[in-house]
């Protein structure tokens, strides 16, 4: 039977179910606040975040308070911080006597959940705790699940399961392993080259917003550079990087891309420079086939018939997917999906590549084919800035680091000296890297898990994967 409600209510909301208008503000207020949005409730969706409607609709959820809530990857596109945060919220309702169940790619904060169900071809694989299960670091790499970082270190020291990563180091010394302390990284050289993208003073207010979204940033980016744009939900990243190819014009500053003034350019010009991916592949493919897909961009800068074809076969086998040709773009995998947008703008043949959380939503193959990708196209002399908040990528293949926060620019250096300042990690919502923070433990500078195992292995650590 349909339910009937007043003029003006929505079915299946709270007030639809008879709760008083005061309850439920006093649970928009509490929701809000759990999960970061106090302050917000005037605030249309729309202008949000990625990542601000992401705790947005969690909050929505819990405002029903229900007997059981299922989260599928709510973390997603959450800033470090605002992941940490999130799992805690999820614990804390769990304790609380909330079921909960979350369907996740990302392994490193679930290691404090009570039990964790592997799925694989559709069927339960494995059924344990988290801290025995994801030691199993080979057959769940070969799942197509990332290992935590801990519990890769955790095979290599030899442990039952996988550590605390407060005990980290008291485990190391227990087990006799003596690692090679190393001194502080050289600071990162500046290139010689002239830039090739030039922001001077770049302010950008959107529409009845009290602040500035991007306030006063000047910065440089010089020929082959591999560039990290990071910051919290909200923090001008997306904003800034808009610039780079004319979507967005400056309040006041300027912006030059390859010499061009971009606010007189305009984007047709900019896009023969500068190719830009979006967050979500699925709001810049809209064609009946990849092929048509692919000649799409070329065919609006003015491409020939005659070089079409050779641009699409290249950019196509660039990113794997020359057998997907003839394919609905809508059929292809998330995965796929993302790798045809990076293609349809390599096809246009720019210099520079922005993309915006290009693994995002990405099971660990994906993620680990799309950074493939991103390096070999750097590798071949492409400018990269990728905005992002996976950590682990920025320590395995970024140079350099732009770090937004309220808008402003707060960081602009190395890789390791961004891991190192506390300050600036706590200011804009980031966390460095779990193979970073525990070599900190053991007086090293280990970006990668690889260089973490290195050390441990070569040590006389254990023999894990």
């Amino acid at each position: 039977m349909r339910q009937r409600t007043r003029p003006g209510v929505l079915p299946g909301s709270a007030e639809s179910l008879g709760v008083p208008r005061a309850e439920i503000a006093r649970r928009v207020a509490e929701c809000l606040g759990l999960v970061g949005l106090a302050g917000f409730e005037r605030r249309e969706p729309a202008t949000l975040s990625g990542g601000e409607k992401q705790r947005l609709a969690i909050a929505s959820v819990l405002a029903m308070r229900p007997s059981l809530i299922l989260l599928d990857e709510p973390t997603t596109d959450l800033d470090p911080v605002g992941k940490g945060e999130v799992h805690a919220i999820l614990r804390r309702l769990a304790a609380d006597g909330l079921a909960v169940a979350v369907i996740e790619h990302e392994t490193e904060e679930l290691l404090d959940l009570d039990r964790i169900l592997h799925l694989d071809a559709g069927a339960v694989r494995r059924d344990g705790p988290p801290r025995r299960l994801l030691l199993e670091v080979a057959e769940l790499a070969a799942a197509g699940v990332e290992p935590p970082v801990a519990a890769r270190a955790s095979r290599w020291l030899g442990l039952a399961e996988v550590v605390r990563e407060e005990r980290f180091a008291d485990e190391v010394a227990a087990r006799g392993v003596q690692v090679e302390r190393t001194g502080v990284r050289p600071r990162l050289a500046t290139r010689g080259e002239a830039p090739v993208i030039e922001v001077d003073h770049l302010v950008h207010r959107y529409p009845l917003r009290d602040q500035p979204a991007v306030d006063d940033v000047s910065l440089a980016i010089r020929p082959g550079e591999f560039v990290a744009l990071l910051g919290a939900n909200g923090s001008g990243k997306t904003t800034l990087a808009k610039h780079l190819n004319g979507l967005l014009p400056p309040t006041s500053g300027a912006v030059r891309v390859a010499g061009h003034d971009a606010k007189k350019a305009g984007t047709a010009q900019l896009a023969r420079h500068v190719g830009y991916v979006f967050q979500d592949p699925d709001h810049q493919i809209f064609s009946a086939t990849v092929w048509e897909e692919m000649a799409f961009g070329p065919r609006n800068l003015g491409v020939g018939e005659d070089q079409l074809e050779s641009r699409i076969l290249a950019a196509l086998e660039v990113v794997g997917l020359t057998e997907e040709r003839d394919r609905d773009p809508f059929v292809l995998t998330k995965g796929q999906r993302q790798r045809l947008a990076v293609a349809s703008v390599l096809a246009t043949a720019p210099e520079i590549l922005v993309l915006d959380e290009p693994t995002t939503g990405l099971d660990y193959n994906d993620r680990e084919r799309m950074l493939a990708l991103l390096a070999d196209l750097h590798r071949r002399g492409h400018t990269v800035l990728v905005i992002t908040h996976a950590m682990e990528v920025v320590a395995s293949h970024c140079e350099r680091a732009l770090v937004m926060a309220g808008g402003k620019l707060v960081f602009d250096g190395g890789i390791p000296e961004l891991f190192a300042n506390d300050e600036v990690l706590a200011r804009a919502r980031l966390r460095a890297p779990t193979a970073w923070r525990l070599g900190r433990m053991l007086g090293l500078e280990t970006l990668t898990p690889e260089e973490l195992g290195a050390a441990l292995r070569g040590g006389g650590g254990g023999n894990g994967a």
